[in-house]
């Protein structure tokens, strides 16, 4: 602890989680949570032209069915579908393994 004055160093505070907390503030983790810190969550996208398309798409989906579909929109659709067929394969090999 003579070293810590010394060198005019804080010491950090040992939180129940097994996590550190540094005199700045910031929070060391430990390993175990590791794929907690990794996650990025994406947040949402409030520009007003992000808003006004997203709601121009539902007003399409809604009154004029699949006929108005952007083609932006098609391959979204398009690769949903090929995902889908996707999961269906690996059902099916899964149940001829058994």
């Amino acid at each position: 602890m003579e070293a810590f004055r010394e060198l005019d160093i804080e010491p950090v505070e040992l939180l129940p989680s097994g996590e550190l907390r540094l005199p700045s503030g910031k929070i060391i983790g430990h390993r175990d949570y590791k794929h907690i810190y990794k996650q990025r969550p994406r947040l949402p996208d409030d520009r007003e032209q992000v808003v006004i398309n997203k709601l121009a798409i539902e007003y399409r989906r809604s009154k004029h069915g699949p006929l108005m579909i952007k083609q932006g929109e098609d391959k979204m659709i398009r690769m949903e579908q090929k995902i889908s067929a996707k999961d269906q394969m690996k059902v099916l090999k899964a149940q001829n393994k058994k």
